[in-house]
């Protein structure tokens, strides 16, 4: 049964990640578990595994009905974009860590997408995020207080075959919440360009 007009979908925008892509971020998570033995991570699955470009939160299905043309057309304007993937990191540092990222590149195309993004959104009543939009790929979430700082590698590979691709479609995802951890449903596919 459809959902009726009342129900709040918990909604976010997020870019999906190429296959290869994916398997350098399940040997990322590899190489930080072993130079971080012990510590209480969460770790994402691949199939969890976007990049975020907006949290829209708890969200009923008459406003995202009404988002959604005007979402068709901020990314209409934008051409597929080429991102590269660059050094691990940690929110918000590695004394008192609580999330293990891979950072991405600040494209210039990307943060202008961001920020036509963000002003869009406002008009539909969504607030403008309060912090700069740092692009990056969540690898996990610390469980733990730390007793001395998380250990990053200086990079993730030598070679990193797969950190460039180029993201042609922006997906609205819905996530649902469970004892078993998030699953996440596209409800729907926006191209770019």
């Amino acid at each position: 049964m459809p959902p009726d007009k009342q129900t709040l979908l918990r909604l976010f925008l997020g870019i999906p990640l190429p296959e290869e892509l994916l398997e350098q971020a399940l040997a990322a998570q590899a190489l930080l578990k072993s130079l971080n033995p012990g510590i209480r991570t969460s770790w994402v699955r691949p199939v969890q595994m976007h990049l975020t470009l907006k949290f829209l939160g708890d969200t009923s299905l008459n406003r995202m009905q009404r988002m959604v043309p005007k979402l068709e057309r901020v990314f209409a304007q934008f051409q597929p974009l080429g991102l590269n993937l660059s050094e691990p990191g940690v929110f918000p540092k590695p004394e008192s860590a609580q999330v293990v990222f891979w950072g991405l590149t600040p494209e210039v195309e990307l943060l202008a997408m961001h920020k036509e993004l963000e002003k869009v959104l406002e008009t539909l009543g969504f607030a403008r995020e309060k912090r700069a939009y740092h692009p990056h790929l969540t690898l996990g979430r610390i469980r733990q207080k730390l007793e001395a700082p998380y250990r990053l590698p200086a990079f993730f590979s030598s070679e990193r075959p797969a950190s460039v691709w180029e993201a042609g479609q922006i997906e609205l995802l819905q996530s649902e919440l469970s004892s078993e951890g998030s699953r996440y449903t596209c409800l729907h596919r926006f191209r770019l360009g």
